[in-house]
């Protein structure tokens, strides 16, 4: 089989607009697997919610989660992880809460939420939905309050372009962070190392891959690194426009079962 390894974001990739995961896409997954191939999540999101995906399908391999903060098998050990500066945390937090975004911080095992937030509420229905809190949540009041040095990544909804250009002018002037689309309207803070690229190199060396033997399949300008650094970009048929520009093939929406079409295609060779 030519491509030996397969790389895929999860939101608006793998997963359907409804955040489900069609069987179609488990069934080619495990057939995927069975026939030699080796597939890997790569996503935005922190392990706090990539691992119940990973559970999901059944992978034994590791996840690239917070756009390659953390890499992590889903039994927890532990290959890499990069955090975000204390200073930096502070200064985006500081702001954020100044001009009253809606946004939360991530460290390895909780969500922090300020007291204006609204989209925590997602979070919160997802700890409702399992009958339990699966993800620790927890309110602060002032910038102090957060774990600052642990934090591996800021979401912050509702932004525009120059939203984004305003918060990363006035935090980010020691280049110690990355501003990056993964949903549109938004932006995630990262540390400054982490992309879903470096990730997938880090990974590549650690598990022998060979990346022009391997596919990358994504959505959005997160994915972008990511795609150039295989030998088989693949974008959805949904992806934003400058990701399809740099894929070598374009397959079918998130909500047509597209990961699963490739994977069938590489199969057949």
């Amino acid at each position: 089989m030519k491509v030996r390894w397969c790389v895929s974001d999860i939101d608006g990739t793998l997963m359907n607009a409804k955040k489900e995961l069609d069987d179609r896409i488990l069934d080619a997954i495990r057939k995927y697997e069975k026939s030699g191939g080796t597939f890997i999540l790569a996503t935005g999101r922190t392990m706090l919610t990539a691992r119940e995906v990973a559970d999901r399908i059944g992978l034994n391999t590791p996840v690239i989660s917070g756009n390659g903060s953390v890499i992590q098998y889903a039994s927890g050990e532990t290959l890499l992880c990069h955090k975000i500066p204390k200073e930096a945390s502070t200064s985006v937090v500081e702001y954020s809460m100044t001009e009253g975004f809606d946004f939360v911080a991530f460290s390895s095992d909780s969500i922090w939420y300020p007291d204006n937030s609204l989209r925590v509420e997602y979070f919160r229905k997802r700890n409702e939905d399992k009958g339990k809190q699966v993800i620790p949540i927890i309110k602060f009041s002032k910038a102090e309050e957060l774990p600052h040095g642990e934090i591996v990544k800021l979401f912050i909804w509702n932004m525009n372009e120059q939203l984004i250009k305003d918060l990363e002018l006035n935090c980010n002037g020691k280049k110690t962070m990355n501003f990056v689309q993964s949903v549109k309207g938004t932006v995630d803070v990262d540390p400054i190392q982490a992309t879903k690229g470096n990730g997938l190199r880090f990974l590549a060396a650690h598990l022998g891959m060979q990346l022009e033997n391997t596919a990358a399949i994504g959505d959005n300008e997160n994915d972008l690194d990511m795609l150039q650094s295989v030998g088989f970009p693949v974008a959805v048929a949904n992806a934003e426009h400058g990701l399809k520009q740099a894929a070598w093939k374009i397959c079918p929406s998130n909500d047509e079962c597209g990961v699963a079409v490739i994977l069938e295609e590489f199969m057949r060779g």
